[in-house]
């Protein structure tokens, strides 16, 4: 009996857990969205002034980076970051997007860079599932916990049965018996 509450709650804990992932997913895109708005504003006034100089943003940026003041140089520099960040992020949302429910989750943590380093911002720790990727992940997360905590039982239980024996070696040990 307890032990069907205790695996009913550990697999519950773990539904929980599990389907607050798509919110998380949600909130990673937001922000690279976020992030990318802030660099095309950037791109945008660099791309200004090279048009006021006469030329493209890839040859203005060229140009500060051969001036000899180091400022210059800096500020092309900076540019040709700018421009390369908003591929990488540009990739990265577009990857994010393009990925089914199951395979966003290795995408986040393994392949691009620019995602993982996105802080977690979140303002409710739990939420609610609302759409069926988290209803998904949520049954996906009740069979894991389930079968997680059937798991440590089973491993409980051998360690009590591995004691167990033990304690009866030594006893038939103590008494004569042999081993």
């Amino acid at each position: 009996m307890l032990l069907r509450l205790f695996s009913g709650l550990f697999a519950l804990a773990f539904a929980l857990l599990l389907a607050q992932v798509p919110g998380f997913f949600i909130e990673k895109q937001s922000q690279l969205a976020d992030r990318l708005v802030d660099i095309k504003t950037q791109i945008t006034s660099s791309n200004q002034m090279a048009a006021s100089a006469g030329m493209s943003l890839e040859q203005f940026a060229q140009s500060l980076r051969n001036h000899p003041d180091p400022s210059f140089q800096t500020q092309g520099d900076q540019i040709v970051q700018t421009l390369r960040v908003e591929t990488e992020n540009l990739e990265s949302l577009a990857a994010f997007k393009r990925a089914t429910a199951w395979n966003k989750l290795p995408l986040l943590f393994l392949h691009h860079r620019t995602l993982r380093r996105l802080p977690i911002e979140r303002e409710q720790l739990i939420e609610l599932p609302r759409s069926e990727e988290s209803y998904c992940y949520g049954l996906a997360g009740f069979i894991i916990g389930i079968f997680f905590f059937s798991i440590l039982i089973f491993f409980g239980m051998s360690l009590k049965k591995l004691y167990k024996l033990r304690q009866a070696r030594k006893l038939l040990a103590s008494r004569g018996y042999g081993y």
